[in-house]
């Protein structure tokens, strides 16, 4: 079976090819009623538009930048090969991505490589926290007509095009279900670990928990979060410290990365 083109969605819509042609680019001056006659007729018959064609034939190209914090955790390794992986393909879309890595807790360095971006850049993808200085960033990219996708941690105040991640509050619900059956209710702590609560990942996580914790599990004390800023010698040494200060620690929620350095921090304790 032969792969539908445009002349069979002019066909089908019962309009000009100059007409599917201006609606497949977004262009104007296509009334509402023939834009959506295109549009079914794009999805009756299947079409998959073939946009490494569309952009080599308009001499079309994008770049696009993928900010991520630095560390060496085991998700921002993984995170940073599947964008590789990702921009790799888009490459033969005529698609070009730029990993950016910045200071993890300086958002003021951030904000400076987001303002010295280009205007020749299509689009930028931020994993950052949410704090005053990145959504002012966000907002002068907005500004400046460049759309902003939040990855991982949401940015939902600082007009972001859109965001890429989980429920973060329905996370920290399962967590706190799972933490209160496996302390098969009985008193005692629950230390709670994130790298920064400047994410909002990390708030939500944290909401959720307490949510189900304070509801369903009332004799389990969740301390104050512990943060380690991404670093696993700052995990080590708050964790140590925590669980020499609160003996009755009956589990640990970490909500972010650094569960090997948690792993390894419990076993020199003779934890597990």
């Amino acid at each position: 079976m032969t792969r539908p083109t445009v002349n069979d969605i002019a066909r089908e819509a019962g309009v000009s090819l100059a007409t599917v042609d201006r609606v497949l680019n977004d262009r104007p001056g296509v009334r509402a009623r023939t834009v959506q006659a295109v549009q079914d007729a794009v999805t009756r018959l299947g079409y998959v538009r073939d946009m490494a064609a569309a952009n080599l034939a308009r001499q079309r190209s994008y770049a696009m930048v993928a900010a991520l914090p630095d560390g060496d955790s085991q998700f921002l390794t993984v995170l940073e090969q599947a964008l590789r992986e990702a921009g790799a393909t888009a490459a033969l879309s005529r698609t070009e991505l730029t990993i950016l890595r910045y200071p993890a807790e300086d958002a003021h360095a951030l904000a400076a490589a987001l303002a010295a971006l280009p205007d020749t850049v299509s689009g930028v993808a931020l994993m950052a926290p949410e704090t005053p200085v990145v959504r002012d960033a966000v907002r002068a990219l907005r500004a400046r007509g460049i759309p902003v996708i939040a990855l991982v941690s949401d940015l939902p105040n600082s007009e972001r095009a859109h965001f890429i991640g989980i429920d973060s509050r329905a996370a920290g619900r399962t967590a706190g279900v799972l933490m209160g059956r496996f302390c098969g209710r009985s008193t005692g702590s629950i230390l709670a670990i994130a790298q920064s609560m400047q994410l909002r990942d990390a708030v939500e996580r944290r909401r959720g928990f307490d949510d189900v914790m304070l509801a369903q599990f009332p004799g389990l004390t969740v301390l104050p979060t512990l943060e380690t800023h991404g670093s696993d010698t700052t995990l080590r040494a708050v964790v140590t410290e925590a669980l020499r200060h609160a003996p009755d620690v009956a589990g640990i929620y970490l909500m972010g990365s650094g569960h090997r350095a948690l792993s390894s921090t419990l076993a020199d304790l003779g934890l597990i």
